[in-house]
């Protein structure tokens, strides 16, 4: 039985075992066609990242070399930006080095950035730290510190560097002409020194000119600028200076001729176009002048000294206005202007604004205490006020300040003689005359005191000659006539009241003078045109509404005269006039009288 089981199950038990052998065999081979798989795709993923690390391999190497390269580049760019800064730090040195005050003063930002680089620089030289010192003391306002520097530099160097110190005395000039006051004989002393050490130093010539000139030796700077000119043909400023010192001279035509060839060396030229404006004005060629200044401020907007000087043309032409214009923006630009003070003080006065013109007159004498010309000026005003005795001494201090001022001596005579001192002022007037003796409104004065003296005769000789010096001054012509009136020649006086009328169509007292002769001859109607016209332009003019109230009783006219008489009160005590008012008061008393029954 039991063999009949084993037979029975062997089959089934074979069955088994290969369906067990078969299964085992597609288990085996599902491995191994997994592991083949495996193998193949870690192969190939070995194979890409070999490829990728081979590639970035290279990647590395080229990128390894092009660093290799642009070292050796930057390394290169690094050498020669080393010698860059090694030359441009010498041409620094070499700049300061070469650098003058006046180039400081021309070009102040790039001398500052030099000289501070320099005193940066701790290889620099020994001169070149010393250079950038004076520079940064000239920088900063500190002229004296600067000039020490600059004379020190010149005496070390004199005798190892003699274009060194030809620059440093230079300087030394410079600073001292342009920034010193009363220090022009130093200026030249160190421009000599910097022309002995280098002959062919033509900017030294031309300053050493302008200093010359500044101390009014006029030929000897055209003689310094005719050298500048012939070491350097081309040097429009020398011969812009040399035109100035010509001008200074009277030598109007001759300094023209210079300021055209500054312009023409220079198109853009301010400062000839400037200067040849003031010689057309002294020439009487104000508007040609105008036409200068014009382009002068054109080409430099800022330039005070031509808005000063377009003022002074306008002045000339009456436009006085205009000109106050001008010297308020000449003030604007340069407050410490004093010229432009002067001259707008000038323009008020002659707008008849005297108060505001005394105020610019203190103005130039704060900011310049020895300029004669400017106690002149006050004095004038302090005239035309009727303040005669602060006049005089106005006129006592230019005098003294400038012993040969022919003018404030004429002027203080003026002063006087309103005063009734017609003696001293005869005597200001005679010295005058002997420190100007073509002075023809000194002649002209002198002869109107004379006739306040009465002394008509010797006052139609002085007046005689005002004119033959002066032949349009219209103030000789009416003072003549003064004196021919005082002499009883009517007619002739009349004949030179005209002239000087038709000289100055607005001459009110020569209107009023006619006006007291023609009245003399008894044509009183004619007498009183005149003084109409006197009072229509100058209505506050007391000595006319009195003649014409003394016309008017000629006239039988009580009752105008009565009018002008009082009018005449009022005026002449307004104006100070005691005199003149107690003279009305009388003949207003004496024609009351004559009109009681």
């Amino acid at each position: 039985m039991d063999a009949a089981v084993d037979i029975a199950i062997s089959p089934r038990f074979n069955e088994l075992r290969r369906e067990l052998l078969d299964h085992r065999a597609k288990t085996v081979d599902w491995w191994l066609a997994a592991t083949a798989i495996f193998l193949t795709l870690l192969g190939i993923v070995a194979v890409i990242i070999g490829y990728l690390s081979f590639k970035r391999f290279r990647e590395i190497e080229a990128e390894a070399r092009g660093n290799v390269e642009s070292s050796r580049k930057y390394a290169e760019e690094a050498r020669n930006l080393v010698g860059e800064i090694k030359e441009r730090r010498d041409e620094v040195n070499s700049l300061v080095e070469g650098m003058t005050a006046e180039d400081v003063q021309n070009d102040p930002d790039e001398a500052q950035r030099a000289a501070k680089n320099v005193r940066g620089d701790p290889s620099a030289s020994p001169i070149s730290q010393a250079v950038a010192v004076a520079v940064l003391l000239q920088q900063q306002g500190n002229i004296e510190g600067a000039i020490e520097k600059w004379r020190a530099i010149a005496i070390i160097s004199e005798g190892s560097d003699k274009e060194l110190a030809a620059q440093a005395w230079f300087s030394v000039g410079y600073l001292s002409q342009e920034h010193k006051t009363n220090a022009l004989e130093t200026a030249i002393d160190a421009y000599d020194r910097a022309i002995r050490l280098k002959p062919d130093l033509a900017v030294a010539y031309n300053n050493r000119g302008n200093a010359k000139r500044g101390l009014g030796r006029h030929e000897e700077a055209i003689a310094d600028h005719d050298e500048a000119i012939r070491l350097k043909p081309d040097y429009a400023t020398a011969y812009s200076n040399r035109g100035v010192a010509k001008n200074d001279l009277g030598r109007h035509d001759e300094a023209l001729a210079d300021y055209d060839e500054a312009i023409r060396l220079k198109s853009d030229n301010a400062e000839a176009y400037n200067n040849r404006g003031n010689a057309k004005s002294d020439l009487g060629r104000h508007e040609a002048a105008l036409a200068d200044h014009d382009e002068a401020i054109r080409l430099k907007p800022d330039y005070a000294e031509a808005y000063n000087n377009r003022g002074a043309a306008k002045s000339d032409l009456g436009r006085h206005v205009e000109a106050l214009a001008d010297y308020d923006e000449a003030i604007r630009l340069k407050s410490d202007n004093a010229e432009a003070y002067n001259n707008r003080g000038n323009a008020k006065s002659d707008l008849g604004r005297h108060e505001d013109a005394l105020a610019d007159y203190d103005e130039v004498i704060r900011l310049k205490p020895d300029l004669a010309e400017a106690y002149y000026n006050r004095g004038n005003a302090k005239r035309g006020l009727g303040r005669h005795e602060a006049a005089i001494a106005d006129h006592d201090d230019a005098i003294r300040l400038n012993p040969d001022y022919a003018e404030a001596y004429n002027n203080r005579g003026v002063a006087k003689s309103d005063l009734g001192r017609h003696v001293e002022a005869l005597a200001d007037y005679d010295e005058a005359i002997r420190l100007k003796s073509d002075n023809a409104e000194a002649y002209n004065n002198r002869g109107n005191a004379k006739s306040d003296l009465g002394r008509h005769e010797d006052a139609l000789a002085d007046c005689d000659e005002a004119v033959r010096l002066k032949p349009d001054l219209a103030e000789a012509y009416n003072n003549r006539g003064n004196a021919k009136s005082g002499l009883g020649r009517h007619e002739e006086a009349i004949a030179d009241y005209d002239e000087a009328i038709r000289l100055k169509s607005d001459y009110a007292e020569a209107y009023n003078n006619r006006g007291v002769a023609k009245n003399n001859l008894g044509r009183h109607e004619a007498a009183l045109a005149d003084y109409d016209e006197a009072i229509r332009l100058k209505p506050d003019y007391a000595g006319a509404c009195y003649n014409r109230g003394k016309t008017n009783i000629s006239l039988n006219r009580a009752d105008e005269a009565h009018r002008d008489f009082e009018t005449t009160i009022t005026l002449a005590r307004g104006a100070g006039d005691e005199t003149l008012a107690s003279d009305a008061e009388r003949a207003l008393k004496q024609l009351l009288d004559e009109q009681v029954p």
